[in-house]
């Protein structure tokens, strides 16, 4: 894509040397030059926001020598409506990926644009401070059997997802690290979930975690020792 020269305060210039016949043929085709926009770098609204600028990258020349430009000036070069826009850079390979909270048919920001980066930076802090809460966590000195009630149920899989308290965490008894999606693995993964819960202890200090194999298997020894004791007892 081609447009006019700009205003020549703003148009970047080449650094080649050019021929005395050369400068002369390009004095006379000033107002023939034409520059190739290679992409749009940015999108900037003017001080007054009456209209929005573009940072133009052209073909041939550095970074340095981007100049800014009216975006409704440059639509009227290119003479195109604005829903065709997507259109007309895709044929004539302009890079505008670096814009992607701007939609250009509607010359407006996107909703939520450019705020992706600072969501994930929050979110990684928030996750770092989870983990370190973690490891200030040890067992509690209360009663851990399941028979005598300080176990809670927990049936909600995303606390297995990275930031939440069962992510990374192992269960006491098999060792299986707890997770939020995929198989169950004996003694390697356990995935939680409504139909496979992990226990936890009722204490929000205490890092005591059970998967439901442990917590069974424990229910029913515990039970099988009681048959026994009652079994002992009969004359």
């Amino acid at each position: 894509m081609k447009r006019k020269r700009v205003t020549k305060s703003n148009t970047p210039k080449k650094s080649d040397k050019k021929t005395k016949n050369e400068s002369i043929v390009e004095d006379q085709d000033t107002d023939e030059d034409e520059f190739k926009v290679e992409a749009i770098v940015s999108i900037r609204q003017n001080k007054h926001k009456k209209h929005y600028e573009a940072n133009i990258k052209w073909e041939g020349y550095e970074a340095k020598q981007n100049t800014w430009e009216s975006l409704d000036g440059l639509y009227e070069n290119w003479d195109f409506e604005g829903k065709d826009a997507y259109t007309f850079f895709e044929k004539n390979k302009i890079d505008v990926s670096n814009c992607e909270d701007f939609n250009f048919v509607k010359k407006t920001h996107k909703k939520g644009g450019g705020k992706k980066k600072d969501v994930q930076i929050n979110k990684k802090k928030d996750d770092d401070k989870n983990k370190s809460k973690r490891k200030k966590l040890a067992i509690c000195p209360v009663s851990h059997k399941v028979n005598d009630g300080n176990l809670k149920m927990e049936c909600d899989g995303s606390y297995a997802n990275v930031g939440y308290f069962l992510h990374n965490q192992k269960c006491f008894k098999c060792n299986a690290t707890f997770v939020s999606s995929g198989e169950h693995e004996l003694y390697k993964v356990f995935k939680v979930g409504f139909s496979s819960p992990a226990y936890i202890c009722t204490s929000m200090n205490c890092a005591y975690y059970i998967c439901e194999f442990c917590h069974t298997a424990e229910i029913l020894d515990s039970r099988d020792s009681t048959r026994e004791k009652r079994q002992r007892t009969i004359p």
